[in-house]
C-alpha cells in the first residue's frame, strides 16, 4: 500500500493548502468577515444588512478544481446608551472549496461589537471594538484520491484515513477607528487591525503519535491592516474618490493591495443611485518571494437599499503563462434594512 513517507507528503500539503484564508479581492465588501470590529458598520442610518458573495479563480487552469469561495451574512445594530453609540451583532457563513480531488472548508461564525462615539462639532468620530468565535470544518473528499498500488491495482481499497472531517473551534479579535467631516463632500479616513485564529487550531487528516509533528498543521494567526479615506473632487462636481490599502500575514503568506475607486455620485437627483468604477493592484510575497498577483477591475452600482458590485481580478504572476492571464470574478449584494437617529455612519 501507499508509503509512509507518500501519504505524509499527500496529507500535509493539503493542510499548507488550509492554512490560508479565502480570498475576497474587495475588502470593503467583506468587511466583517476580514475584522468583527466591522459588524455593523452599515452605510447611512440603516440598522440591518444581508449579505451574500462569491468568487471563482483561476478556473482556465484548474477546471473543476478551480479554487470557489461563497459567504452569507447578516448583521444588525441597536442603540447605545449614549446618542451616537451603538452595539452590533452578526452571524456569517463561509464555504471554500480548493482543488481536486476538493479540500473543502465551511466557517459558521457570530460577531459582536460596540462602536462609541467621539464626536465634536464639525466631525463625526467613531471607535469599534469587535470579537468573533465559531467553527471551522474541513473536509477531505477521500473518495477522489488515487494512491499509489491503485494504479497497478484499481480494486485495491482506499487507504482508511483517521479524519475525513474536521470540526475545530476558533476565535478573533479587532478593533476599527473613523472620522469625517459632518458635510456631504467632506473628507473621512479610518485605520483597523484585526486578528484571526488567535488560538491557531490544529489541522489533521491522519492520527499517528509517531508522525504528528510532520502530518498536521497549525492555522496560523492571520494580522489584518488596513487604512482607508474619502476625498472630495471639486473639479468632478459630486464625485468623491476613495482610497484602500490593506496588508494581510498568515504565517508564510502576505498579501498587500492598493485600491482607488471614483464615486460617481448623482446627489442632484436625490434618488440614492450612482455608479462606482475603480481599480486595484494586489502583491503577494510567499515563500518564493514578493510578485505581481492581480490588477483587479472594480464596479459597484449603488441604490437606495441595496448595493451590488463585482470585479475581475487579471492574473500578472508567474502563472500567467499557464492561465493566460485568466484570473478571478467576484460578484457581491447587499440589501439593506431599517433606520435609527442614534447611528452615525457614513457612506463610504
Amino acid at each position: 500500500m501507499l508509503s509512509q513517507k507518500l501519504i505524509i507528503l499527500l496529507l500535509f500539503l493539503p493542510g499548507l493548502l488550509a492554512g490560508q484564508d479565502g480570498l475576497f479581492t474587495n475588502f470593503d465588501e467583506a468587511s466583517f468577515y476580514h475584522n468583527p470590529a466591522l459588524t455593523g458598520f452599515i452605510p447611512g442610518d440603516a440598522t440591518t444588512r444581508l449579505q451574500f458573495r462569491g468568487r471563482e479563480q483561476w478556473r482556465s487552469f484548474l477546471g473543476n478544481g478551480a479554487y470557489r469561495t461563497m459567504t452569507a451574512g447578516i448583521e444588525r445594530r441597536f442603540c447605545g446608551a449614549d446618542d451616537g453609540d451603538y452595539f452590533a451583532f452578526g452571524s456569517y457563513a463561509m464555504a471554500d472549496w480548493q482543488g481536486d480531488p476538493s479540500l473543502r472548508r465551511i466557517d459558521f461564525f457570530g460577531t459582536a461589537a460596540y462602536t462609541k462615539d467621539f464626536s465634536s462639532r464639525f466631525q463625526t468620530r467613531l471607535l469599534s471594538g469587535g470579537v468573533e468565535a465559531g467553527y471551522l470544518q474541513y473536509n477531505l473528499e477521500q473518495g477522489n484520491l488515487t494512491f499509489d498500488d491503485q494504479f497497478d491495482d484499481p480494486d485495491l481499497p482506499d487507504e482508511l484515513l483517521a479524519f475525513q472531517n474536521l470540526l475545530v473551534f476558533d476565535y478573533g479579535i479587532g478593533v476599527f477607528l473613523t472620522q469625517f467631516e459632518k458635510g456631504k463632500n467632506g473628507y473621512g479616513f479610518s485605520l483597523g487591525v484585526s486578528a484571526k485564529h488567535l488560538g491557531q487550531p490544529e489541522l489533521r487528516f491522519i492520527d499517528n503519535p509517531a508522525t504528528d509533528n510532520q502530518t498536521s498543521v497549525k492555522l496560523p494567526t492571520r494580522w489584518t491592516f488596513h487604512a482607508g479615506g474619502n476625498l472630495p473632487t471639486p473639479a468632478l462636481g459630486n464625485t468623491t474618490l476613495s482610497v484602500l490599502g490593506v496588508a494581510s500575514f498568515q504565517g508564510p503568506h502576505n498579501q498587500f493591495l492598493g485600491r482607488a475607486l471614483l464615486n460617481l455620485e448623482r446627489t442632484k437627483t436625490g434618488d440614492g443611485r450612482y455608479l462606482s468604477l475603480g481599480a486595484a493592484y494586489r502583491v503577494n510575497a510567499g515563500v518564493n518571494g514578493p510578485g505581481g498577483d492581480a490588477v483587479i477591475l472594480v464596479g459597484q452600482w449603488n441604490g437606495p437599499g441595496y448595493r451590488f458590485s463585482a470585479n475581475y481580478d487579471i492574473n500578472v504572476s508567474r502563472l500567467r503563462s499557464a492561465t493566460n492571464s485568466v484570473g478571478a470574478l467576484e460578484l457581491s449584494f447587499f440589501a439593506f434594512f431599517g433606520k435609527s437617529d442614534c447611528i452615525r455612519c457614513p457612506r463610504w
